[in-house]
Formats: structure tokens, C-alpha cells, sequence
């Protein structure tokens, strides 16, 4: 019926998505802001990872836009052809943008991990952040040659191909989207024996603790994003401009969510100051 196709969730998706985009951009800007201001703070490669995010954010949040200016959060039944087919395509590019995006914060961490606690941490902490950075490494470069080769030949991503073999879009998501929710998990779990071996209170390791575990609160988003998809299932394509409204809602938060964590500590140093 009319009622059913006329339906539009693009005002909700706008102000999410430049809330989310807002977001990314404060948080360098008060982390470099923080950087500039303080007399002690060496410019360092947890740094030079979080501002690396933001274009990629940027990048990723404009085809985004762009894809909702032309029916992204309406029915695709009501869209021009030519617009139901530049879905696909959208995808396809903003998937890179996207894995590079969540990835680069998590290699920040490990390098701000690396920082504080390279002299008292332990034998133990520099070999398991090295090999942590690997996997990260590894993800991305695996994600980025599973979204080019997800189909076989490569143009049929986007396009209708004659005799074509593709990866189930669903199954593809959360084959990806589990190692990165596993590796978010392990970077919130390193650094907590070493808090908990600090000299101080119960409480006051109880307190510290809780901090790092609400600074690095991507989790939550990485493994909403997964539980989204694993519901989801084949009925993410089967309306490309409607039903993936809530997946979609669950990408654009990741990455700048992830940016502000990483820059937290950057920015309550700023505060005090």
C-alpha cells in the first residue's frame, strides 16, 4: 500500500549522522588543541593514528549523505532506477573508508597503552601490544581484500553480472564485523591486571577501571553492530534503502565513538588545565 512505501526515515538519519560526524571532529580538534597547549606532552604515534581517522570518518560520512540524497532511508521500490543502483556501488567504496575508520583507533590505543605503561608494565605488555597491533593490521588489510573480492569478477559488487559468484552481504558484514568486536574486546581487557596491580585502594582501582572501560566504550558499539546483523540476516537486502537504516545507524557511530574514546584522555588533560 501507499502507506507502507511512503514511509521516510531520512530526518532521523541526518541528524544522527552529523551528530555522529560533530562528534569525530571535536574530539581532534580538542586533542590537538590539547597537544598545542601542553608543555609536556610529545607529539607521539597515538596521536598521529586518531587525526589520521578523521578523514577517513569525513570521507566515509559524505557517501553516506551523498547516498541519502538520493533515497537512502526510503523504500526502494519508490526510487529512480538509476538510484537503486548506485546502492551497491556506495557500499562498495564506503567499506574501505569505513575498515580503516574503525581500525586506525585501535592502533592508537595500543600506541597510548605502549606510552604509559612502557617502563613499570611488565615483560609481558610490549610483546602483547606488538601482537595485538599485528591482528589489527591484519584485519584490515584481510577486510579491505574481502570487500574487493567478495564477488567474482570484482564489477559484479555493483553491478548485475551474467554467471556471477557472490559472498551473502549479511555473511560477509558479520564475518568481519566478529574479529573486530574480539579485537575491541581484547584492547579493553590489556590494560587491566596492570591497573589492578597499582599501588592503591580497592576502591580506587575499582574507580580507575571503570574509567577505562567507559573510555573505551566502542565495544558496546562493535558488538551492537554484530548482534544487529546476526538479526538481521538476508533481510538487510532485501529493501537496500530501508532495512539497513539501523545497521547503518550502528557504522556511522563506530568510528567517531571510537575517535573520542581514544582522544578522551587528551581531552580531560585539556579540562584540567
Amino acid at each position: 500500500s501507499s502507506a507502507d512505501t511512503d514511509g521516510n526515515q531520512q530526518p532521523g538519519l541526518i541528524a544522527f549522522c552529523v551528530v555522529m560526524l560533530t562528534l569525530a571532529i571535536a574530539s581532534v580538534a580538542l586533542r590537538c588543541w590539547s597537544i598545542w597547549s601542553s608543555h609536556t606532552h610529545r607529539f607521539g604515534y597515538d596521536d598521529a593514528f586518531a587525526i589520521l581517522t578523521l578523514p577517513f570518518i569525513i570521507a566515509e560520512s559524505s557517501l553516506i549523505f551523498y547516498w541519502i540524497s538520493l533515497g537512502l532511508g526510503r523504500h526502494i521500490a519508490t526510487l529512480p532506477v538509476s538510484h537503486q543502483l548506485a546502492g551497491p556501488k556506495i557500499i562498495f567504496a564506503a567499506a574501505f573508508l569505513y575498515d580503516a575508520s574503525i581500525t586506525f583507533p585501535k592502533l592508537s590505543v595500543l600506541c597510548f597503552y605502549h606510552r604509559i605503561f612502557q617502563r613499570g608494565g611488565g615483560p609481558w605488555v610490549r610483546p602483547t601490544l606488538a601482537a595485538v597491533g599485528a591482528l589489527c593490521v591484519f584485519w584490515l588489510i584481510g577486510a579491505w581484500l574481502a570487500t574487493a573480492f567478495q564477488c567474482t569478477p570484482v564489477r559484479a559488487s555493483w553491478e548485475a553480472v551474467a554467471g556471477s559468484k557472490c559472498v551473502t552481504q549479511w555473511k560477509f558484514f558479520t564475518g568481519t564485523a566478529a574479529p573486530s568486536a574480539i579485537l575491541d574486546l581484547i584492547i579493553l581487557l590489556i590494560p587491566l591486571p596492570l591497573l589492578w596491580s597499582l599501588h592503591m585502594t580497592r576502591a580506587k582501582k575499582a574507580m580507575l577501571i571503570g574509567l577505562f572501560i567507559c573510555g573505551y566504550s566502542v565495544v558496546v558499539v562493535s558488538v551492537g553492530r554484530l548482534i544487529t546483523l546476526l538479526k538481521a540476516g538476508s533481510a538487510l537486502e532485501a529493501d537496500l534503502t530501508w532495512t539497513t537504516i539501523e545497521y547503518i545507524c550502528w557504522v556511522q557511530c563506530e568510528g567517531p565513538i571510537s575517535l573520542m574514546s581514544v582522544c578522551l584522555p587528551n581531552i580531560t588533560d585539556l579540562g584540567r588545565r
